[in-house]
């Protein structure tokens, strides 16, 4: 091959490679606060958080990351998905830590309670939702795909294709945006998250389930699903060789008697294995009625509650650094909580005037 070639194939590659990488900008999967969260976390200064929080939406529906700041000096983050399946947290825990050197991980346990070999492809678009977030060059992202993709051939899920390309090129799932011009290329700019990762909508953040409902408490113990005890002993035997303390937790919810019975086994793992867990019940601390939007999580007004409680157990466990003293975290963390707090008033005057027509 002559050096003219070799420029030609090398410009034709790179071509290529823009023009993929543009297109699955373009044709992501449509949920723009688990973006937002991704790309805010990667943009934050080099060193800065010193506890990330992983794991699906039980985590960043209840930690207010900038009360936390504000209040207690903490700098947690909540790199989390809706829904996350399990051998996403380790994906996740690799990604936290190419910027990040935590001092603290804080695992949500209430994936481990799922169930994936009946039915893997209802996990489908959660899978999609970290893998799409992520870089699109990135070694995990890599991983992720090729992750997802092993354990749904092996939880026999006859349609699951071992190389699945719509996997790597995400405009071949979300092709029906083609028909529909929902794209702009102002997709492409990377929108950040106001909220430093905290989840806000306009009906679930002030909205209420409006009826108390029972959680099941028994000491009985379930089988794990096969996948999530693999992916569980697994996630275990990653975490003995970091350096970061762990803490798993399960923040306050509504368990039906499956999930209360597996959430023992997995209490009885972790303490076999030496890891910490801290298992919140639905104590007097929260007013069911008024401080959930439903039974799986809390509102605005029990994330005030639980960010309260949980800064102070962060606070006097560990030893954490005070950020308000640290003048890199000043541009990216001081006024968010303020931010927050005037998103909720802008919901709560809307429904007001809604309400009085």
């Amino acid at each position: 091959m002559t050096k003219n070639q070799i420029i030609r194939t090398v410009a034709f590659l790179l071509v290529v490679s823009v023009l993929l990488l543009t297109l699955c900008d373009l044709f992501e999967y449509e949920n723009s606060h688990i973006s937002e969260r991704i790309e805010t976390y990667h943009d934050l200064p080099r060193n800065t958080v010193d506890a990330v929080m992983v794991g699906t939406s039980g985590i960043d529906r209840y930690w207010i990351t900038a009360k936390g700041y504000e209040e207690y000096g903490i700098t947690a983050y909540p790199l989390s998905t809706d829904a996350s399946p399990t051998w996403m947290i380790k994906i996740m825990l690799k990604e936290a830590v190419k910027k990040q050197n935590p001092k603290l991980v804080i695992i949500d346990m209430r994936a481990f309670t799922n169930s994936y070999s009946a039915d893997s492809k209802k996990f489908d678009a959660a899978s999609r939702r970290v893998i799409d977030g992520l870089d699109f060059f990135s070694l995990t992202r890599l991983e992720a795909i090729n992750t997802t993709l092993k354990l749904r051939m092996k939880s026999g899920d006859e349609e699951a294709e071992r190389y699945d390309l719509s996997y790597f090129f995400s405009f071949i799932k979300y092709h029906s945006k083609w028909e529909s011009d929902s794209f702009s290329f102002d997709e492409l700019e990377n929108p950040k998250s106001q909220y430093l990762g905290f989840y806000m909508h306009s009906n679930n953040s002030i909205n209420a389930v409006g009826e108390y409902f029972e959680t099941v408490k028994t000491s009985e113990k379930s089988e794990l699903d096969p996948i999530v005890e693999e992916v569980l002993y697994d996630l275990l035997d990653y975490l003995k060789k970091q350096d970061y303390e762990v803490l798993f937790l399960d923040t306050p919810h509504r368990h039906n008697a499956n999930e209360a019975k597996r959430m023992n086994t997995i209490c009885d793992i972790l303490t076999e294995n030496g890891f910490s867990y801290l298992v919140c019940d639905l104590d007097g601390r929260y007013n069911i009625e008024e401080d959930f939007y439903n039974d799986g999580h809390v509102n605005y007004y029990g994330a005030e509650i639980f960010t309260e409680w949980f800064g102070e157990y962060l606070s006097n466990s560990y030893d954490l650094p005070d950020r308000r003293l640290d003048k890199k975290c000043d541009k990216d963390w001081i006024g968010v909580y303020d931010t927050v707090k005037e998103g909720i008033r802008i919901f709560e005057d809307a429904r007001a005037q809604k309400e009085a027509k």
